[in-house]
């Protein structure tokens, strides 16, 4: 065989190589079209169907205001607080027999504690006590003593001369009690605790809130010795006790 035939030979296999080569690619471009048409009928088809749910479902401009909540409790002020006739009777709703007998029973055992010569307090010599608290609270004067005092500086009378001697009124100051310091239990309320739960107690009782409450606060001025108590630069009173509030309308 001399090398022109070689050639011719190698050729006629190069071709017949070739057109198995065209045949599977056309094959594969056949089978790509296919896959092809169905992946957009596929498409075709979500589209229509997302379109016919957004038909189902169309946008509005109309605002939905819905209330999960239906406010049907009765609000305002107890029967209670009509029934009153009298300030004092008013009073009394808040801070009833029950404050009464724990403000004379822990002020009492103070006292002994605190003074030999010591004699229990009751109910009615306790309401005197708070009644020159609330008129020492409207009538100003320079020094606690004074409010004992005669002198024409000062307005002539004693104005809480009548109602209690003034080593009482102070020997009942120093013994006001409101929890036994023996049952201390590491609360920083614990004086005023129990105080603090009938108080609270007798609020929820005679005033029932409405539907909108909201949650404010206040400060207290004092500047005496007590844990909590804070500094706010921006209040009136800079140094106080912070106290939390539920208002309503």
């Amino acid at each position: 065989m001399d090398s022109s035939e070689g050639l011719e030979q190698n050729f006629e296999k190069w071709l017949t190589i070739s057109d198995e080569e065209g045949e599977n690619t056309n094959d594969t471009m056949e089978a790509d079209a296919l896959l092809t048409h169905k992946d957009g009928e596929s498409d075709s088809e979500n589209e229509d169907s997302d379109s016919s749910s957004s038909d189902d479902e169309m946008w509005t401009s109309d605002a939905e205001v819905r209330d999960p909540w239906v406010f049907s409790s009765q609000s305002g002020p107890s029967g209670e607080v009509f029934n009153c006739r009298t300030p004092i009777e008013f009073f009394e709703l808040y801070l009833n027999d029950d404050v009464l007998a724990l403000r004379v029973e822990e002020t009492n055992r103070q006292g002994r504690v605190k003074y030999a010569d010591y004699e229990d307090t009751c109910e009615e010599e306790i309401k005197k006590f708070i009644g020159l608290c609330l008129q020492m609270g409207v009538v100003k004067m320079p020094n606690l003593r004074d409010y004992w005092s005669s002198r024409p500086a000062l307005g002539g009378h004693s104005i809480a001369g009548k109602v209690m001697p003034r080593k009482r009124f102070e020997q009942l100051l120093n013994s006001l009690h409101f929890a036994d310091n023996t049952q201390y239990d590491g609360d920083r309320l614990f004086k005023i605790k129990s105080f603090l739960r009938m108080f609270n107690d007798n609020c929820e009782k005679t005033y029932h809130p409405g539907k909108e409450v909201t949650i404010d606060e206040s400060l207290v001025p004092f500047r005496g010795r007590i844990a909590f108590r804070q500094y706010i630069p921006s209040k009136r009173h800079k140094y106080g006790i912070k106290l939390f509030k539920l208002c309503c309308k």
